[in-house]
């Protein structure tokens, strides 16, 4: 009811204010050289905003009086009034609405009072009753508080009879059991004439169970571990990581661009040979993409590139007809980029890197002892998987 009670309050305040500001914009209203188009953003219904954008429209006609006849200018002066007129009578509508809202207003305040006093009186019902209740128990405390006290000390004499003869017992136990040590004779030990055996099958067991953990901890010892990017700061290679979002961006600008041939090695994943020739082409470089391992003779026309396929054969890879083609697209184009799934050991055993500027190689599980050539090769740029 409180919180009901202010937010009412609040809004007759605010239908009060409301009241006085356009009371006193109707007497502005009423001088001849007020300008309607201040009531533009005056007005918060769209009928005000409406009536005085129309007026706004009027007079800035007028202003322009050298476009207009003095007929037309008076039409404009007759409508302008016509228009204060209107307006005039919004306002006194508006106001005669938000004095009925005020007065509402108060009518409703007054039942809230109401309505909260009858609250008040209840809860002081409620309250009374509560003392009331409360009174009447409050007599039986001293018979209640009586029996208490007895059964406590009911309770503590019987704890200290219990505790009593519960002593008395241990005392008797104890001296009767000090009794039969002192009168017991002490046995003097003897050791066996034959030391005891520890059963073969034991040691069987636990020997196998050692020499297990050992030799697994022998071969985890001497296992190569795969290489990381730690390991290619130290050999001072050049690498990218394939998680990063710019690692084309880096593929792209360390190709070298006169007349240079790059194989790319994807590891038997798609790498993005596709994407790494669209960031060639847009360097402004003549590109050939050439995928190994689809059907040879299909070709198209990428946007800045050619893209060509040929299979996957030791005998056509390695022979001297495809080194002479590519002599021949080398003359021809400024990089062709030379797509392959192969992983490491097959680019490093492949006589096709010998006739290549640059090597692309894709890395994801392989050790140091795999990749000593490549690492010694200083055309690679090595791409981490992981």
């Amino acid at each position: 009811v409180q919180r009901l009670q202010e937010q009412v309050t609040q809004e007759r305040s605010g239908h009060r204010a409301e009241i006085e500001k356009l009371s006193s914009l109707k007497k502005r209203v009423q001088d001849p050289g007020f300008d309607v188009s201040a009531l533009t953003d005056f007005f918060v219904d769209s009928v005000g905003r409406s009536l005085a954008e129309k007026g706004s429209e009027i007079q800035l006609q007028l202003l322009d009086s050298s476009n207009h006849s003095q007929k037309e200018l008076k039409r404009l002066e007759t409508t302008l009034q016509k228009q204060r007129e209107l307006i005039l009578d919004h306002v006194d509508k508006r106001v005669s609405f938000l004095q009925e809202q005020w007065e509402s207003d108060g009518v409703t305040l007054a039942r809230l009072q109401a309505r909260a006093l009858e609250l008040i009186k209840n809860e002081q019902k409620l309250t009374a009753e509560q003392i009331n209740e409360i009174g009447s128990g409050m007599g039986h405390l001293p018979q209640k508080w009586r029996l208490e006290n007895q059964i406590k000390l009911k309770r503590d004499f019987a704890l200290q009879m219990m505790d009593g003869i519960t002593q008395l017992t241990e005392s008797k136990i104890l001296e009767h059991q000090f009794f039969r040590v002192e009168s017991r004779l002490v046995d003097i030990p003897y050791a066996p004439p034959y030391p005891t055996t520890i059963d073969p099958i034991f040691i069987s067991i636990f020997s196998g169970l050692l020499g297990g953990v050992l030799c697994l901890g022998f071969l985890l010892l001497r296992m190569p571990l795969p290489v990381t990017a730690h390991f290619f700061e130290e050999q001072q290679c050049r690498f990218a990581r394939r998680w990063e979002r710019d690692y084309f961006q880096t593929l792209a600008y360390g190709v070298p661009i006169d007349r240079s041939v790059t194989l790319f090695a994807q590891g038997g994943k798609d790498g993005g040979a596709k994407e790494l020739a669209h960031l060639l082409a847009e360097r402004g470089l003549k590109l050939l993409l050439v995928e190994i391992g689809l059907e040879e003779g299909s070709q198209e026309i990428e946007e800045g590139f050619f893209c060509l396929a040929r299979e996957q054969n030791s005998e056509t890879l390695n022979g001297p007809a495809f080194f002479a083609k590519l002599d021949l697209w080398k003359k021809s184009f400024d990089v062709v980029l030379l797509s392959s799934p192969w992983r490491v050991s097959q680019c490093i055993h492949s006589p096709l890197k010998d006739h290549c500027s640059a090597l692309l190689v894709y890395v994801e599980n392989e050790t140091a002892t795999e990749m000593k050539p490549l690492l010694q090769d200083a055309r690679t740029f090595f791409i981490l998987e992981s």
